[in-house]
């Protein structure tokens, strides 16, 4: 169906296929009839060979991860070049062993959006082949892999673009604050944005710790509790920071 709409440029759908986004089969021809000819000719063959969709320039799908991940992966190959949006929510429930990578560029790609056990197990390495990111939200729920290494995770992170000026993470990261102010500062210390609401392991001190770090920021979200909020709004008014701070107490 997908390639009979080459126009096509925002598509909101949920996974119907793992190869929704695979090029259909070709019947293999027959071979031709040899005809004697003098001199034989020279033929150059064409690879242009049609695409599933080549020109999709937003895209979101919803579904179980066994049909959702592979079809994301074929989605960000056949329109590789032209993808800016990349939206997708899978069950919070059960584990799976897949897990959404590629290792190709996707040059144009500014937003990319996960929920779910698609963003529990993606392979954050990935994002080092998406060099025009500026908006990324990684919401993990609260079954994350047994084999979760939030070290690694952290450390996967700062292969992030240049360019990423908003960040979201919630679920149960358990992203203590020393990663936060050690291993993620030169990411975080270049975003507008930065949503930390939900996201477990982090505390009020670790937040207070960094935000003299963060002079570019115009947006925090996290979670405190009371005497933690009035804390952080006592350092803000210190500091003379005009970021806007949302606080979700807890």
């Amino acid at each position: 169906i997908l390639a009979t709409m080459p126009q096509l440029q925002v598509l909101r759908v949920p996974a119907f296929s793992p190869d929704m986004f695979s090029l259909p089969a070709t019947p293999t021809p027959a071979p031709a009839p040899i005809v004697p000819t003098a001199p034989p000719e020279t033929r150059r063959l064409s690879h242009s060979g049609a695409h599933a969709h080549t020109g999709l320039l937003s895209l979101s799908l919803q579904g179980r991860d066994e049909i959702l991940i592979p079809a994301l992966q074929g989605a960000c190959s056949a329109s590789s070049a032209t993808l800016c949006e990349l939206s997708s929510l899978s069950s919070f429930g059960g584990q799976t062993s897949l897990a959404l990578s590629w290792d190709w560029a996707l040059p144009r790609l500014r937003r990319l959006d996960l929920e779910g056990t698609v963003a529990a197990t993606f392979d954050i390495q990935s994002l080092r082949f998406c060099p025009a990111l500026e908006d990324l939200r990684l919401n993990v729920g609260r079954q994350i892999p047994q084999d979760w290494n939030i070290q690694l995770k952290a450390s996967h992170l700062t292969c992030v673009a240049p360019t990423l000026r908003t960040l979201e993470i919630c679920g149960w990261w358990d992203l203590p604050d020393n990663e936060l102010t050690t291993t993620l500062l030169p990411v975080l210390k270049r975003l507008y944005r930065l949503n930390l609401m939900w996201c477990r392991g982090t505390t009020g001190a670790g937040v207070m710790q960094l935000m003299p770090e963060l002079t570019y920021l115009r947006w925090l979200g996290i979670s405190a509790t009371q005497l933690e909020r009035d804390q952080i709004l006592s350092l803000q008014k210190t500091l003379g920071l005009s970021t806007v701070i949302d606080t979700h107490l807890v």
